[in-house]
């Protein structure tokens, strides 16, 4: 997975500012960083939150409405992508 987001790293642009450009090979590392910041958040947040308003889901229908979720992400990148790159 590494080598696929340099490779998307180095075709992108990835200026900053006028002086400053992240590497190509730092991109995997925003994605561990996420999924480290947003798993915690999700279940220490979203899901007692969800229990408190009386909606109890089992770890089945989560790991399906993820699954879900990133089904319409992945359908809904290329959307964006298209819209504002071309």
């Amino acid at each position: 997975m590494n080598t696929f987001f340099i490779e998307q790293g180095t075709q992108m642009d990835r200026r900053v500012t006028q002086g400053f450009q992240i590497p190509a090979a730092s991109l995997a590392l925003f994605n561990t960083l996420s999924i480290i910041v947003l798993i915690p958040l999700y279940d220490r947040g979203l899901v007692p939150l969800m229990r408190r308003m009386g909606k109890r889901i089992t770890l089945l229908q989560r790991i399906g409405m993820m699954m879900i979720k990133g089904c319409v992400w992945g359908f809904w990148g290329p959307v964006v992508c298209v819209d504002v790159c071309m």
